[in-house]
């Protein structure tokens, strides 16, 4: 049914109170039984659209064996995978055109498959379960949104790049330091270490740009996704995106709040002239995937530190940092 194949500038996660159609909040990832409609909706059906095309109608009481995974506008996104479009006249802007271009996840949905709202996206499940997010290693991480971006709420700690190809494990000083290839290491070469503190592996910028590090629909950010970020958070961003406390970050780290939900960890680097590790519990570094414009050799990073700061500077790309994910536009 070409309705379905339309494709939508905006999907408004919000409930219309005039509706009055459900007793429960609707969540993000979660849902919610219908338990009654509104007594002014004087519609004794409503239209089902269903994915595999076939429209009908069913009887307003029939809805209460459904699901609700969202409301756009007039508009019920159902857990049986379809949608219902309610009564135009129930819709508080007389003037809007509530059903104009709908937009659902590309390729056909296997029977009895549920429309789910996942990451920022509607996707078809196979129980309404959101999949996890996982790295080439299969690690799974969990993610927080901030503003209009979503994050990842941990450092990297994959071995693999998202197809499974092995990033290369250095240890030698020299090599380290002489390669223009993907590499990674731990921290003072001790990787259960730094896995039982929560740290996550250090990479070089070769890793980043070669190989596809994060979970499927994640990038490592641009120079200008981290802008974006602390242009959202505004003053004392650094504190905003610290991990709280002193279990990891050297005391005092008051001023950190943590209120993002970043979670950002002084996971410390390993030099690109020297090979030598430093600044575990004292700073964060994070690559980016953006080049120095003036120098080549370098590329982009953001630091946090006891400041409450982030500061922006470009390192040479031998360097081992960190890297976190953000989700794609």
């Amino acid at each position: 049914m070409n309705l379905l194949k339309k494709s939508m500038t905006c999907f408004v996660m919000t409930i219309l109170t005039t509706f009055s159609l459900i007793s429960q909040n609707l969540d993000i990832q979660g849902s919610a039984k219908i338990s009654e409609m509104a007594e002014n909706n004087s519609a004794d059906s409503v239209v089902v659209y269903l994915p595999d095309g076939t429209l009908g109608r069913r009887d307003v009481a029939t809805l209460s064996e459904f699901q609700v995974l969202q409301i756009s506008n007039d508009t019920l996104f159902l857990s049986n995978g379809g949608f219902v479009k309610l009564p135009t006249d129930q819709v508080d802007d007389a003037d809007a055109d509530p059903f104009n271009e709908i937009e659902l996840p590309e390729g056909e949905a296997a029977h009895g498959q549920v429309l789910t709202t996942c990451y920022g996206k509607l996707i078809w499940t196979d129980d309404g379960a959101c999949p996890p997010l996982v790295d080439g290693d299969g690690n799974v991480y969990a993610s927080v949104i901030i503003g209009n971006q979503e994050w990842l709420t941990t450092d990297l700690r994959t071995t693999s790049c998202i197809d499974g190809n092995p990033i290369a494990l250095l240890v030698d000083n020299a090599l380290w330091t002489g390669l223009n290839t993907a590499a990674y290491c731990w921290y003072n070469n001790d990787s259960t270490a730094q896995l039982a503190d929560g740290y996550g592996a250090l990479y070089n910028w070769y890793a980043v740009n070669e190989c596809n590090l994060c979970p499927t629909n994640y990038h490592v950010p641009t120079s200008e996704d981290w802008t974006q970020l602390t242009n959202f958070l505004g003053d004392s961003a650094g504190d905003k995106l610290k991990e709280s406390g002193d279990a990891h970050w050297i005391s005092p780290n008051a001023a950190a709040t943590n209120e993002s939900g970043f979670t950002g960890l002084p996971g410390g680097s390993r030099d690109d002239f020297t090979a030598a590790f430093s600044n575990l519990g004292i700073v964060g570094f994070w690559w980016t995937s953006s080049e120095s414009i003036l120098n080549t050799s370098n590329a982009l990073i953001r630091i946090l530190n006891p400041s409450s700061n982030v500061i922006s500077i470009e390192e040479g790309k031998n360097n081992g940092y960190s890297v976190r994910c953000i989700r794609d536009n």
